[in-house]
């Protein structure tokens, strides 16, 4: 049954006892089939049996869960499908995968393990008893190190798992390998590990979000000759080399969306209750902020107005807040006043969704909050009010005007940290000094234009610009690039039926590794050129997704 956004609005307000009867009045008179995917808790698993209507009406429930209690207890008609570890082979096969990347199971029968080193190897992956998980985390703990350092490995291995754990499949063994791994992680890595188990489970991570907290926590540290936001990128891949966090989905060249396997959130959720690292308010769950004196902490399925309930006395000292699917619950800028006023320390704030519609000449944005990193969904405000907002990063600008919009500049004229800019509307002309404005603007993209002239002339001279996103009408034909423009673009794509050619001067665009024009059949472009492919596993036009 489709739902509508009002009626997802009053699913989200309410309690758990009128969800039961909701969805019990729902399925009373149907013929249901409830596939419930990743059933953790007894408990939890009772709650939404009540909610389900036995009405002898042939229907079914089916579950996923990584416990056999919660399978067991699923019901007295029930019927319990048990999935099959691994067997010996395919999991040294998958270890192999993962320690060697060259490795091939069927052409590669060596398995490019050192033949005095296979026997120790295949002891350690026997004891990941055919776990997927396990072996994985095993094989990118092994595969950051030299083979001549197994040996040492493997006694802090049989440390970390019992021989009582060995017998059995319970998932003790797996926590204790984890264990083992993040261990082994350097200092300012484990930090950036535990950081993950803040975001909800089964949360797909924005990677640029990711690592711009991490940047903020002071996680990341200053590398020579490298931007903290390289470095961070150079932090994920090894996380993600050590098979810790999983990609989700790659765009532009580029990690967009990332994700955590549940045992390695609940692994990250426990060792940071030991640190007291950070704490985490899940409205479904009924876990309220605890007295004590968290630096951080998130909140799930809720927004502001649920932390501004809470009594205060408490959360002084708390450094970092965020809001996680916060659903249709829109910040109001007059209750930011409240989080600069109360919380001194607050250094680290995602608000998610942010409603700038109260902006008033006594209750302003820059008075609530000094320093805005993305402004990621907002409402009503004029082109000088985002100018003020020094440090923005991100900025998606929708002009609601059907009349031709001559883009000025001033507004931008604070912009020095800009990386992404999108403009959607009828833009008839780019002014010519753009470059003198945005000095480190990497990403652009431009919808829906009017103009009439090539936009070249305006955009090759951005000093830092690496992918340019063109939408341009039929009246623009020839696109011209001179000698030395373009010096950092590495992708470009341009849409529109008008297009005949691409001219660039040689020593134009000299690091251009994706071109593809769209609705243009017949594009001249020079011939160093035309052997560019843009490659199929890009992903192009994704709304709400930023390379950077």
């Amino acid at each position: 049954m489709p739902t509508t956004k009002d009626e997802l609005e009053i699913l989200e307000k309410m309690e758990p006892a009128d969800l039961e009867w909701h969805l019990r009045e729902l399925l009373k008179e149907s013929r249901y089939l409830v596939v419930i995917d990743d059933v953790w808790d007894i408990d939890a698993w009772a709650s939404l049996r009540r909610a389900l209507p036995d009405n002898k009406k042939g229907s079914r429930v089916i579950i996923t869960t990584h416990k056999k209690v919660v399978a067991e207890s699923s019901g007295e008609r029930k019927f319990v499908h048990e999935l099959p570890f691994l067997q010996e082979e395919e999991s040294w096969e998958l270890f192999c995968k993962k320690v060697f990347p060259d490795y091939d199971e069927v052409n590669d029968k060596t398995s490019h393990c050192p033949p005095s080193m296979e026997k120790l190897a295949r002891d350690m992956v026997r004891k990941c008893r055919g776990l997927p998980l396990a072996i994985a985390v095993l094989g990118g703990l092994l595969s950051r190190k030299h083979p001549d350092e197994w040996p040492q490995l493997q006694g802090r291995f049989w440390r970390h798992v019992s021989s009582d754990d060995f017998e059995s499949h319970d998932l003790t063994h797996v926590t204790q390998i984890l264990a083992l791994s993040f261990n082994d992680l350097p200092y300012h890595l484990k930090s950036c590990f535990l950081y993950l188990g803040l975001f909800p489970e089964d949360f797909k991570i924005d990677a640029v979000r990711l690592i711009r907290l991490w940047m903020a926590e002071g996680f990341i540290q200053e590398a020579e000759r490298e931007t903290l936001e390289k470095t961070g990128a150079e932090y994920l891949n090894e996380l993600i080399d050590r098979n810790l966090i999983q990609v989700a989905k790659r765009n532009w060249m580029r990690i967009v969306r990332c994700r955590v396997h549940d045992l390695l959130r609940d692994f990250a959720i426990e060792k940071s209750k030991e640190l007291n690292f950070f704490h985490i308010y899940d409205r479904n769950a009924y876990s309220a902020p605890s007295p004590c004196k968290h630096r951080r902490l998130a909140f799930h399925s809720c927004g502001l107005r649920r932390f501004d309930s809470f009594d205060q006395s408490s959360n002084l000292r708390l450094r970092t807040l965020l809001f996680f699917n916060s659903g249709f619950e829109f910040t109001e800028i007059g209750e930011l006043q409240f989080l600069y006023k109360t919380l001194r320390l607050l250094r680290v704030l995602d608000l998610e969704i942010f409603n700038l519609s109260q902006e008033t000449e006594h209750i302003r944005l820059l008075d609530a909050i000094e320093k805005f990193i993305h402004l990621r969904e907002s409402k009503r405000f004029t082109l000088d009010s985002v100018g003020r907002l020094r440090s923005l990063q991100t900025l998606c600008l929708h002009a609601n005007t059907d009349t031709i919009w001559n883009l000025t500049l001033q507004p931008f004229s604070h912009f020095q940290h800009l990386l992404q800019l999108k403009l959607c509307g009828t833009i008839g002309k780019l002014p010519i000094e753009m470059h003198e404005f945005f000095l480190n603007l990497k990403c652009l993209g431009l919808d829906g234009l009017k103009m009439e002239e090539d936009p070249m002339p305006s955009l090759e001279k951005l000093p830092k610009l690496t992918i340019l996103d063109l939408h341009v009408s039929d009246r623009v034909n020839n696109f011209f690039c001179t000698a030395g423009g373009f010096p950092q673009l590495e992708i470009l794509t341009i849409f529109g039926g008008g297009a005949n050619e691409l001219h660039v001067d040689e020593g134009g665009m000299p690091l251009l590794q994706g071109l593809v024009f769209y609705y243009s059949d017949s594009v001249s472009i020079p011939e160093r050129l035309r052997s560019i492919r843009f490659p199929k596993n890009w992903a192009l036009a994704v709304p709400n997704e930023w390379p950077y």
